[in-house]
């Protein structure tokens, strides 16, 4: 058979697929997202995590070869929220802010039929930056989710650190940025923190009324019996 006819036949194979098969063979194909990005949360700390350039990057052309089109049909803000912590240079003030996006997934060869993944996002920043991190947050874990993309590595096999420090002493802005971490790890996993048998387990674990974030920055201590309790949910999913 003629090159020409196998590339047909592959063509007319893709436009026939329907959205679903689309986002599985696209799954199917994504390799490997390593995690190059080094986020500082503070105090000579920092972590390893998937930038959304990488994410994006490795997505484009799968996308452009089966015809899918993802894009953020629709933001919410969540919550938003002023913290102010004790630094060396005295008080400082950092904007937090929660946002939901829903993203859409569209079958360029039918676009009446596509699929709308949610994801959230938080983001914190002492200037004007905490509405793009949130909505960078989600976008990134709306992709990760819909195409199950795997990271290089665990960061989760290290143990929970175990937080023993009287309130006054909690970073509001640093566990703020870690609450956002595992939270998108787990949803990398999987695991919807909103799901309100998740969300009651993770309460009931870490003796709080409530996981949102904005109500956690007034129980800090409440902050790290979180975090703790979904390194613990993360490091289940990931055996």
């Amino acid at each position: 058979m003629p090159k020409s006819e196998i590339v047909m036949d592959t063509a007319d194979v893709i436009k026939n697929m329907n959205i679903y098969e689309k986002m599985l063979h696209i799954q199917s194909e994504i390799p490997t997202v390593a995690k190059n990005l080094n986020v500082d949360t503070g105090k000579n700390k920092s972590y390893k995590a998937v930038s959304e350039r990488d994410v994006k990057d490795a997505l484009k052309p799968l996308e452009e070869k089966y015809g899918v089109y993802s894009y953020p049909v629709q933001k919410e803000l969540i919550e938003q929220t002023f913290l102010e912590q004790e630094t060396q240079y005295g008080k400082r003030k950092s904007f937090y802010i929660r946002e939901k996006v829903t993203y859409r997934f569209v079958n360029v060869h039918n676009p009446s039929e596509f699929i709308e993944i949610d994801g959230y996002g938080d983001g914190i920043d002492t200037g004007d930056k905490a509405t793009g991190k949130a909505d960078t947050y989600a976008s990134k874990y709306c992709l990760m989710s819909a195409y199950k993309i795997s990271t290089g590595d665990d960061p989760d096999r290290d143990a929970s650190e175990t937080y023993t420090q009287k309130s006054s002493q909690y970073d509001p802005a640093a566990l703020a940025v870690e609450l956002t971490k595992v939270t998108g790890d787990l949803r990398s996993a999987g695991v919807d923190i909103h799901d309100e048998k998740v969300a009651e387990y993770i309460c009931k674990e870490a003796n709080v009324k409530s996981i949102d974030g904005g109500q956690l920055l007034t129980d800090l201590p409440g902050m790290a019996r979180v975090i703790s309790v979904m390194k613990v949910i993360a490091q289940k999913k990931a055996k």
